[in-house]
């Protein structure tokens, strides 16, 4: 009896050494897997630059340049970094009007507008379903947005987002963005009567279609 005891504690004691390996070797969930997502969106640009204007309109910077609102296509490409924290490179296309304001609001033509952005992500757990992002941006805008400017111009800022996930199975998601884009007007080719904004704020709202990449 002691003997047969003795070989069951034995035995209890192996069969229970791989089940603890297997516990401590279990992937843990990255908070951000390598992924790729294309999305579509709807932006709106902010005012560039204000003018004087006597005997157009009254009061000082009466007139307003700014860039509307439309439809725009994305990219996004997310990969882990320690903890809760990921890497993300985004860039987002789309065709707005130039706006010009004194007296009321006229949109003459197109743009071309492209915003990139390199962001750090963060989760409040590695498998919320909402994070954050932050980092440097850069926008291209031609012609420029501003009357006057028939080239291209390019500004610099930061960029703020909030996004959401859901999942579809597990390696294909979907992805609910807020982009914002604070960044520096160009002042390139201003009349001397026009004066740019410090900042202006470009906003996106985008849905999109999320892939898992690798293993």
């Amino acid at each position: 009896m002691i003997v047969r005891g003795v070989a069951l504690a034995i035995a209890a004691l192996l069969t229970a050494v791989p089940i603890e390996g297997q516990a401590l070797r279990r992937v843990q969930a990255k908070a951000f897997p390598f992924s790729f997502t294309p999305f579509v969106a709807i932006g709106w640009g902010g005012t560039r630059a204000t003018e004087d204007a006597p005997g157009v309109c009254t009061g000082p910077a009466c007139i307003q340049h700014k860039v509307g609102s439309g439809p725009q296509v994305g990219v996004e490409l997310q990969m882990p970094l320690a903890g809760t924290l990921g890497f993300g490179l985004t860039a987002v296309a789309g065709l707005p009007n130039r706006v010009f304001c004194d007296l009321q609001c006229v949109a003459p033509e197109r743009l071309t507008a492209v915003h990139g952005a390199a962001l750090i992500l963060w989760r409040f757990k590695a498998r919320a379903p909402i994070y954050f992002g932050i980092g440097p941006a850069i926008s291209y805008l031609s012609p420029g947005p501003v009357t006057g400017q028939t080239s291209a111009v390019t500004e610099f800022g930061g960029s703020v987002v909030v996004a959401y996930e859901f999942r579809f199975s597990p390696r294909v998601g979907g992805r609910l963005g807020w982009w914002n884009y604070i960044v520096k007007p160009s002042e390139k080719q201003f009349a001397t009567t026009t004066t740019a904004k410090n900042l202006t704020w470009d906003t996106q709202i985008g849905l999109g279609l999320r892939f898992a990449l690798g293993s």
